[in-house]
């Protein structure tokens, strides 16, 4: 085979064949080694053995052929800072793992290489990738101490990002894990460490070490406060110049040692019931170590803050004249006792910009009564527009609980104002029993939204004037006169969303005009004496509707409800909508509704915008007298209001089946 081409070498002769050339190579190769040329024994062995040696150098042989094949291959051409972005792509698509399973009743793991499989692809490719440390600086403990180590010699000097967790490696491979962290710990930059089942103090020791590039640190495990919590107070040395992120989840924190006043990011979660706090830790010495942070942006607190003492109140010396200053905060997020949040709020000057979500726990009304959090509700109020938008609802299981949400603004043309919250809010509270009070069933003491709101109203932290859209959620908490009391004097309000049993209450509510109906004397002197008079547009949800159903009757008054509203002197009522768990069978409520209704949006009917007739126009041609006789049926359906049942017995002595109608 001769092979002309202009870019080979003349110098290089290919004119003879290869098989040719090779037999030549072997032959003049060898020559000497032949048996002819083998005399004693001694001499056998020997040539023997250098036959092998010449075999181990023909089988090394492919391997420079196939580099100089891929040299001239399109690939090959590539320059080592494209396949470097190349290897790029593929390590993060492909980043190394792991998966776990067992094998005769104990834990293994398979580990997969992911892209440094393309090490093995040539010579070439192979020394491009360990001449990047920045392609061995992840990832690093997913295949194990042996790879580990590989992998942070070949990173070098680089900033190394390290996430440990006890799943990633066997039992027997922890210790040998440690020590390869420790000998790498001043490279670390990001670190994730996660260990359970009381395996902290194996992983702690190789922690101690300095950390002089850590930027980001996550910290998660059970450590007991059995455990040696001197692992934890030494961690890093107590230098760490550079640290902006930190996170301890269920960590012993010795808030006395928290020095970092780079620190833009913190959270410390633990769990309600399981507190691993220390004696050392006193509130003044958390309060200083927050005060030690004024570059924070993010501060998220739960179940974290050190026990107060019993005698401690929102006046305490130990804690007022405590001055915190966060000038960057942006988020703020509390989750403990109520005295605790409140006493680091009110300590706390922060932008009136940030986002602030406070979760209060409390158990003693003498010690910890419920307006100890409404300082910080009217600083929040004082600082911002007028309220616009409000969110109150209330949870029975899994605790008793009342949320808050309070907003400023709001899309008039989105109908999904609270499904998909993307405005910052005013305020975000939440009010609960103590969790472990629930955990051990002790009497809980009754927790009704509508008295929060009444509560805060009366002492003007909450004012509601400018308020123009209003969510209502929850259970029975909210009856007909709870409506009327607590927002019996809002004149704006022209969009409610109500579900459940409360949009039953509201509708019973909301169409009545007899000011005697307000228990509050001062809502009886509004100008109408009507619930919310601008009304527009009333979304309500899971209510059933089913109109054969017995336990849907409010499908049979809801029609006589909204005829009452529309003969009221206010602004009528111009769009109805209906979502969410309605029941079965809710065809004829529809048929109904749309007939007293401009609008009616239905989202489980069929037809049910304002453009769908077909649906609407079915059996108009319905029997008059059937309509009559569900409308007398109706007359007996209203909702007894269980807080005027007095009234009631005094106007009529005579409480038959039929005159007690629908207890909601």
């Amino acid at each position: 085979m001769c092979v002309d081409s202009d870019w080979i070498d003349d110098r290089v002769p290919l004119c003879r064949s290869s098989d040719e050339y090779w037999k030549d190579a072997e032959q003049l190769r060898a020559a000497h080694l032949t048996e002819a040329g083998v005399i004693g024994p001694h001499d056998f062995l020997a040539a023997r053995r250098a036959m092998e040696a010449e075999l181990e150098a023909v089988k090394r042989l492919p391997f420079l052929l196939r580099s100089r094949i891929n040299t001239l291959s399109l690939v090959g051409q590539l320059s080592e800072e494209v396949l470097i972005q190349i290897f790029l792509i593929l390590h993060c698509i492909a980043p190394p793992g792991h998966h776990q399973y067992l094998r005769l009743g104990r834990r293994s793991i398979q580990r997969r290489i992911g892209w440094i499989k393309i090490t093995h692809v040539c010579r070439r490719w192979r020394n491009a990738a360990l001449a990047y440390p920045r392609l061995w600086n992840t990832n690093i403990c997913s295949l194990g101490p042996k790879w580990m180590v590989k992998m942070l010699h070949r990173s070098g000097t680089t900033p190394v990002f390290v996430r440990l967790t006890e799943f990633m490696v066997l039992p027997d491979e922890i210790t040998d894990t440690s020590f390869a962290l420790s000998q790498h710990l001043k490279h670390v930059q990001e670190l994730e460490v996660s260990v359970r089942n009381g395996k902290w103090n194996v992983i702690a020791p190789s922690l101690l070490g300095e950390a002089l590039l850590l930027e980001k640190c996550v910290l998660s495990g059970f450590a007991c406060i059995w455990d040696d919590v001197g692992l934890t107070l030494g961690l890093f040395g107590q230098h760490t110049p550079h640290l902006r992120q930190l996170d301890m989840n269920e960590m012993p924190v010795f808030w006395s040692s928290l020095r970092s006043s780079c620190l833009t990011f913190l959270k410390v979660t633990d769990q309600p019931n399981r507190r691993a706090r220390v004696d050392n830790s006193s509130f003044t010495d958390f309060l200083d170590a927050i005060e030690r942070m004024p570059a924070l942006e993010t501060l998220i607190l739960w179940h974290s803050m050190p026990a107060l003492p019993h005698t401690s109140t929102l006046h305490s010396d130990d804690y007022s004249r405590t001055i915190i200053n966060l000038p960057r905060l942006q988020e703020l997020e509390l989750t403990d006792d109520i005295l605790a949040c409140a006493l680091l709020l009110q300590c706390t000057t922060v932008p009136g910009t940030a986002t602030q979500i406070i979760y209060c726990f409390y158990d003693d009304f003498v010690q910890r009564p419920i307006n100890l959090i409404f300082p910080w509700v009217k600083s929040r109020v004082n600082t911002s527009l007028p309220i616009r938008k409000l969110s109150v609802s209330d949870q029975y299981y899994p605790e008793n609980s009342i949320h808050i949400l309070a907003f400023d603004e709001y899309d008039k043309e989105d109908d999904s104002h609270f499904e998909q919250l993307q405005d910052s809010p005013i305020f975000g509270l939440t009010i609960s029993h103590t969790p472990s009070m629930l955990m051990e069933r002790l009497p809980l003491p009754e927790l009704k939204a509508w008295s929060l709101i009444q509560a805060m109203r009366t002492a003007s932290v909450l004012p509601l004037e400018d308020l123009e859209v209003l969510l209502i959620t929850g259970g029975h908490w909210l009856q007909r006169v709870h409506w009327l009391d607590t927002f019996g004097d809002l004149d704006r309000v022209s969009v409610v969303h109500a579900s459940g049993h409360c949009a039953e209450h509201f509708c019973y509510a909301f169409c009545k005009s007899d000011p005697s109906d307000y228990s509050s004397q001062e809502f009886r002197d509004t100008k109408t004496g009507i619930l919310f008079p601008s009304l527009d547009t009333l979304i309500i949800k899971d209510v059933l509707l089913g109109f054969d159903d017995d336990i849907g009757r409010f499908a049979k008054t809801l029609t006589m409800y909204l005829e009452q509203r529309s003969r009221l002197p206010v602004r009528p009522l111009r769009r109805l909508k209906i979502g969410g768990d309605c029941g079965c069978e809710v065809s004829q409520t529809y048929r109904r509704v749309k007939k007293i209704m401009p609008t009616v949006e239905w989202s489980s009917c069929e037809g049910s915008t304002e453009e769908g007739k077909e649906f609407a126009s079915e059996d108009e041609s319905e029997d008059e007298s059937e309509e009559e006789n569900d409308a007398q049926e109706e007359e007996g359906d209203e909702p007894d209001d269980d807080d005027n049942d007095e009234d009631n017995d005094e106007d009529d002595g005579n409480d038959d089946e039929e005159g007690k109608g629908y207890d909601g």
